[in-house]
């Protein structure tokens, strides 16, 4: 699947993408072998995604990379908003 997701993104020009899944990083790591050009913000809900053995080892070390995750408790609170009926919810 990774070289499906290389050429997806082999139209895309140089700059700043953002996976908003990572998890552990091989797509994002494919994508960067195959993009010089590209710098990429790793995102998942999950926080020990890239800390699970074999897992985020991919993006380590890479400087165009930069990992981050979100905290399950702001989709929580998200939710909790929404329930409580409010339109919007700033975090």
């Amino acid at each position: 699947m990774a070289h499906e997701i290389v050429a997806l993104f082999a139209p895309v020009p140089d700059g700043v993408v953002v996976d908003a899944t990572v998890g552990g990083g091989g797509h994002a790591a494919a994508i960067l072998s195959s993009r010089p050009g590209l710098r990429l913000v790793g995102l998942d809900r999950d926080l020990d995604a890239s800390r699970r053995p074999g897992c985020g080892s991919p993006l380590r070390g890479r400087p165009s990379s930069t990992m981050l995750a979100l905290a399950p408790s702001l989709t929580s609170s998200s939710t909790r908003a929404r329930s409580a009926g409010s339109s919007s919810t700033s975090v």
